[in-house]
């Protein structure tokens, strides 16, 4: 009985050989008076002139999985929160209208929310297949099955800057309840406290679901109303002459 991680055998042997290694080599002068048994990732190699009495069993087993040493494991959970800190910056400076406008639909209308998400998420492939099948065609089935996959991709991104700036405010309100903080220091708080969250184990699988559902429900909130008020620019009718303000009126001097 064996247990390396390489055997060669080159002599004889009257009884069994058993080995438990990841490669296992019959040299041609070998003679085994009994069986063969490994146990191994490869198969045994029988070089020709060796000399087998019993059976050859092979039994493939996976290869022992080298755990990784706990200073990798830490980096490639920070270097995570970087990138998710370099998001978050980055959306305050340049998109800070999508993360303010995603941030106040999640507050004051979840339930529409998680709603649209739901329906993104669950009920548009579906639709999407149904018409294929039956109305629209393959080409543009293609293109509707491409934005449908966007904003999936899209909400998992900003899950965690948007829902951070909203678990932000909650803060920033409870600590300081009469001053304004700025959506810099929000978003970077809370998008941490999110990802600190994220790291408890089935808790954190749970946020990240609700999350996609909830940002990509936003997300479509959003397009949604981009879409029903452009190029008209908000749909808000009211245009000021004068310093005066009308509502639907042509106001002349």
């Amino acid at each position: 009985r064996v247990f390396a991680d390489k055997v060669t055998i080159a002599g004889k042997v009257d009884g069994d050989v058993i080995a438990q290694a990841s490669e296992v080599i019959v040299a041609s002068q070998a003679r085994i008076g009994g069986n063969l048994l490994v146990k191994g990732a490869k198969a045994p190699q029988v070089m020709p002139g060796a000399q087998i009495g019993g059976k050859v069993k092979f039994t493939k087993i996976a290869p022992p999985v080298k755990e990784k040493p706990l200073w990798e494991k830490v980096w490639v959970r920070v270097l995570a929160l970087i990138k998710l800190l370099v998001l978050a910056l980055l959306m305050a400076f340049f998109a800070a209208r999508l993360l303010r406008g995603g941030s106040e639909i999640m507050t004051t209308r979840p339930g529409l929310s998680l709603g649209l998400g739901l329906g993104v998420a669950v009920l548009a492939p579906l639709v999407l297949i149904v018409l294929c099948a039956i109305i629209i065609g393959q080409a543009a089935t293609l293109v509707l099955g491409t934005f449908y996959l966007s904003l999936l991709a899209l909400g998992g991104l900003l899950f965690k800057p948007v829902a951070g700036l909203v678990a932000g405010n909650f803060i920033f309100r409870y600590l300081q309840k009469e001053k304004q903080v700025a959506l810099l220091w929000t978003v970077l708080l809370g998008s941490t406290i999110i990802w600190l969250v994220c790291l408890v184990p089935y808790l954190g699988a749970v946020i990240n679901v609700l999350g996609l559902l909830f940002t990509t429900g936003a997300l479509a909130v959003l397009l949604t109303r981009n879409f029903l008020t452009w190029p008209w620019g908000g749909g808000n009718n009211e245009k000021t002459i004068s310093g005066t303000t009308a509502s639907g009126t042509n106001v002349a001097n």
